[in-house]
């Protein structure tokens, strides 16, 4: 493409953007966005090459569109990302934004380059396990400060906030791209409507906290395809944190491939209500495979997952987490005494190899009902990490210490207040029986109106002269358990 300009196309080149990657091009960036709008909209082109820049401002009516060879790379210097009051994770601004615009894009071949290994320490661990060893099992050996990274996370300096951040946007845009190494979430959609993600890579340093990979908040009809989302933190979380009352809604994440050191994927926390989500087609490599979280008032309805691959296992370091393939809980977090509620998941064709069980935990009866599981296979296999990480439950963040992380035997499958449970075609095995802190396969314990059809498997190893059983009920209601 030449640089000149077109009444719908616009190149950086023709306002003397250099893209040799190390002239800023920040100003031929702006003013080409500029002409874009003055024009009524169209497309600002970035031929091959490599723009140093730092943020800027996306406009209504038009798509920044990077050629294979471009590479958009953000600027080092943490004094270009000036505050602002619009990122959740930090004070600063991140490198394009765009705030109540519509019909806004970023697309083509290109790639966007983050420098995010220039906001971290490397060479030192984020946080400590101290102030959780009295409740776990490990207690004074759990989580020993060490000079060692391993999984991480590193601690972060000052950073950026949000890469890529829409706020109250509509009609949006973002295709084929591929974002590296993003110091905090890579892409937050807040208060959006009408979004369409596809087929782009995000591939972040696993060792990076915070480095979510897509976040939706209080967002409607996204539609998330094609894509392979490699993040420190969670790969796709959908929330509901605005300060705005408006539910998320009608959310579909299909054909994706996620990476995380937290969870694949995680829905939850907020005061607002999340409601009709599809996952479909997904693979997940992750500490946490599913995640869904009630902590405030807002609730979690109809929403369903199926034809889901999962593999977990445990991680060092202060991830939220504990290798769980699917996790549910509700339970009050700090300052919120109002608790919604988890209502209507329906998950089909879910396949998991894990070091961890699948643990569904209410801290009442009634804040977890109407779950259904068919078609559920899950194999535990023995972890290196079990005897200094294993035999805990991980609900973090709570509104105790006590409750975030705390010793707790583990099974194929726990189930804690929760009013109605169906499960139908559930296949539990064991590679190499694990250590002794796994009891039952299955455990019910307060629950009512739970019905089992055709559930194949058996207990974990003996911890004692007692056998283990296969199930273990506990203070429970209306129970059935059939062709088993």
């Amino acid at each position: 493409m030449s640089d000149s300009i077109h009444p719908s196309i616009i190149t950086v080149r023709a306002f003397g953007a250099s893209g040799d990657g190390k002239t800023e091009d920040t100003e031929a960036i702006k003013s080409a966005i500029r002409a874009t709008a003055d024009s009524g909209g169209g497309t600002v082109n970035f031929p091959a090459g490599h723009y140093l820049t730092k943020p800027f401002e996306l406009k209504s009516n038009i798509t920044i569109h990077l050629e294979p060879g471009a590479v958009i790379l953000a600027s080092a210097d943490i004094n270009d990302y000036f505050e602002t009051n619009t990122s959740l994770e930090s004070p600063r601004v991140g490198l394009i934004y765009a705030q109540h615009a519509h019909h806004i894009g970023i697309t083509g071949g290109g790639v966007i380059d983050c420098c995010g290994a220039r906001f971290m320490d490397m060479g030192r661990l984020q946080g400590s396990g101290k102030a959780y060893r009295p409740y776990v099992r490990q207690r004074e050996e759990f989580r020993i400060d060490t000079e060692t990274i391993d999984d991480g996370p590193v601690a972060p300096l000052d950073r950026p906030g949000n890469l890529i951040q829409f706020i109250d946007c509509e009609t949006v845009k973002i295709q084929d791209v591929t974002i590296l190494n993003a110091p905090n979430w890579t892409i937050h959609f807040d208060v959006c409507i009408d979004v369409l993600v596809s087929g782009i890579t995000i591939k972040n340093n696993l060792l990076f906290p915070n480095s979510d990979g897509i976040h939706c908040t209080s967002c409607r009809h996204v539609r998330i395809t094609g894509s392979m989302v490699e993040a420190g933190d969670d790969a796709i979380a959908i929330t509901s944190l605005s300060s705005s009352v408006v539910p998320t809604d009608g959310i579909i994440v299909s054909d994706c491939h996620l990476v995380s050191r937290s969870s694949g994927l995680r829905l939850g926390y907020g005061k607002s209500d999340i409601n009709n989500c599809l996952f479909q087609n997904i693979t997940i490599s992750a500490n946490r495979g599913i995640g869904i979280f009630a902590r405030h008032e807002g609730s979690i309805r109809n929403i369903s997952f199926s034809n889901i691959r999962i593999e977990t296992r445990l991680h060092t370091g202060q991830w939220w987490g504990h290798g769980e393939p699917i996790c549910l809980s509700a339970i009050e977090d700090v300052g919120h005494e109002k608790l919604g509620v988890i209502e209507g998941i329906r998950f089909t064709d879910i396949s998991a190899r894990s070091e961890s069980g699948i643990v569904l935990y209410g801290i009442r009866t009634g804040h977890i009902r109407d779950v259904s599981f068919r078609d559920l296979f899950v194999e535990i296999t023995p972890s290196p990490l079990s005897n200094a990480y294993g035999g805990n439950f991980d609900l973090r963040p709570t509104k105790a210490l006590a409750t975030d992380i705390f010793e707790h035997d583990e099974s194929g499958f726990f189930a804690r207040c929760i009013d109605g449970l169906r499960i139908h075609g559930f296949k539990l095995s064991w590679r190499d029986y694990p250590v002794t802190h796994f009891a039952h396969a299955v455990v019910f314990e307060t629950c009512q109106n739970v019905d089992v059809d055709t559930f194949e498997g058996q207990a974990p190893q003996d911890r004692s002269a007692n056998q283990n059983s296969a199930f273990s009920l506990l203070d429970c209601h209306n129970v059935s358990i059939r062709h088993s």
